[in-house]
């Protein structure tokens, strides 16, 4: 779910990168502007629950949310994430069907939909209206990607194509706890792995 906060992160720098990459030196650079990203974020977040007078562009949000709120999710909370300034998180659930979504605002990215399942053996799956980032995915935790998708196609195609295995229900009123918990687990494999000069290459590219 946590991915794109480390590429906007990097994408601070994007003007720098991307003159590297002109001059053939992303490769040998690229590796160190990895890793200051990584140093940016926090090994864990906290979710403040706020309202809707939060978000800078409460259509884009609403766009997203109301047609999965149409379709029986529940509305989990509105949050500012107190160690990023700027970024809003709106939470749903349908925990009959193991989804948790996410929408996002960020001052740099803008609003994208993640829709996640967990599994009862700590894996998860995330589908997303992100573009690709660049960054290896956590194994055990793939992240399909279908930038441009409605809320409802990317539900539907969600619905189709996770893995069938022993999910785990997230009721809306400990969602935000699972949020955190969840960026808590994938900053800490993240920050263990490190980030390739490859990899800061391809989100340059991808940006």
């Amino acid at each position: 779910m946590k991915t794109i906060l480390i590429v906007a992160a990097i994408m601070l720098v994007l003007p720098i990168l991307k003159q590297l990459i002109v001059f053939g030196l992303a490769r040998l650079i690229g590796r160190a502007v990895g890793q200051a990203a990584l140093n940016q974020q926090p090994d864990q977040i906290q979710l403040l629950e706020t309202d809707s007078q939060t978000w800078k562009n409460g259509q884009g949000a609403a766009i997203l949310a109301d047609p999965l709120l149409a379709r029986g999710f529940e509305l989990a909370g509105i949050y500012r994430i107190v160690e990023m300034p700027g970024v809003v998180v709106e939470l749903l659930a349908k925990p009959e069907e193991r989804f948790l979504a996410a929408i996002y605002e960020h001052p740099q990215v803008g609003h994208w939909l993640d829709l996640a399942t967990s599994y009862e053996d700590g894996t998860s799956a995330t589908f997303t209206t992100s573009k690709p980032t660049g960054l290896a995915e956590r194994p055990g935790h793939p992240m399909i990607h279908a930038p441009g998708a409605g809320p409802l196609a990317l539900y539907a195609r969600a619905r189709a194509e996770r893995a069938k295995g022993r999910m785990k229900a997230t009721p809306a009123e400990s969602a935000a706890r699972e949020f955190e918990q969840s960026y808590a687990e994938s900053t800490a494999w993240r920050k263990h792995r490190g980030i390739s000069a490859c990899e800061v290459a391809e989100v340059a590219k991808a940006a």
